[in-house]
């Protein structure tokens, strides 16, 4: 069994360190901020006055139903604009909306079948991601091979606005599986993503990263653009020291709250067993297969080897 396979002891107490200090330095922040923080009173007055502005906007209606809440989207992109010492700004985060509606009306995200066009799409056999069955609270459950990412490959196959397009429809497929958790009143605080570090070759993808810098700077942009707040916690699992050197590289990229929701585990972390229904959910979830590599004229799938 996965589960079963302990961590060296070294590499335990590394990634311990690492993850301690990411916790340290989120809580330095935090404090540092707690006095600066809108209390419930002006964010539900920020709220207001932002939905008020923002209702009659095209392509408002199919982008709340989307996500089975106006309060989700109003707080995401309140947050987004708020400036250093956190304060709410409704204009700003009225005008990031607007261009989040333009880029979905530009790409037709309010189409009914996302997923079909996910997996129909040319690029979906080099991305190495699966969504695995949702959390007990209704929470999209994402996992990412990342031995099987290949920058360079992808790139060398595909144009690079035919692989961010496939990113805003990944995103967006997130986005409708959340919303379905809300609509179904199943408590859902946002999705779950999952990294699993085994067997990755990290100078090559260190180096891929820096080549290709940006185009991954592009694709992390767009998510963070238009999908804010989105998601609730990224588990990097069997994670060696050497993917907190991949994590100071993109960092920068990475806007401060979502940067907190990132931790890092040598193995399988006791708060990823809670969060997605226990041992055997983590299994179920780690044998999705997301490296299909095409689908063969019977109907069958073929994976990489």
């Amino acid at each position: 069994m996965l589960l079963a396979r302990a961590a060296p002891h070294a590499l335990r107490l590394a990634t311990a360190a690492a993850a301690t200090a990411t916790a340290a330095a989120a809580c330095v922040s935090e404090a540092s901020s707690s006095n600066r923080r809108p209390d419930d009173q002006q964010t539900a007055t920020a709220v207001s006055e932002l939905h008020n502005s923002v209702k009659q906007m095209r392509g408002w209606e199919a982008m709340e139903r989307f996500y089975g809440s106006a309060e989700r989207i109003l707080i995401g992109y309140l947050g987004m604009s708020a400036d250093k010492d956190r304060r709410l700004n409704p204009q700003a985060a009225e005008g990031l909306i607007a261009k989040t509606l333009a880029y979905r009306d530009e790409h037709d995200l309010d189409r009914q079948d996302v997923l079909r066009d996910i997996e129909s799409a040319r690029c979906r056999s080099h991305w190495p991601y699966a969504f695995a069955d949702a959390a007990p609270d209704g929470s999209p459950v994402e996992v990412c091979r990342l031995s099987r990412l290949s920058v360079p490959r992808i790139l060398a196959d595909f144009p690079e606005d035919e692989v961010v397009d496939f990113f805003a429809l990944w995103c967006e497929q997130t986005l409708r599986l959340y919303g379905a958790g809300v609509r179904a009143g199943r408590g859902t605080k946002g999705s779950y993503h999952v990294y699993d570090c085994r067997d990755v070759r990290w100078k090559t993808l260190l180096y891929d990263v820096r080549t290709h810098w940006a185009t991954v700077r592009r694709v992390i942009n767009v998510g963070q653009s238009h999908w804010p707040d989105l998601s609730n916690k990224y588990f990097v699992i069997h994670a060696p020291y050497m993917a907190t050197f991949l994590w100071k590289v993109v960092t920068p990229l990475i806007n401060e709250h979502t940067r907190h929701k990132v931790s890092f585990d040598g193995g399988v972390p006791a708060e990823l067993l809670q969060a997605v229904g226990g041992e055997e959910a983590v299994e179920r979830m780690l044998e999705c297969s997301p490296h299909v590599t095409r689908r063969a004229s019977d109907g069958q799938q073929q994976f990489a080897g």
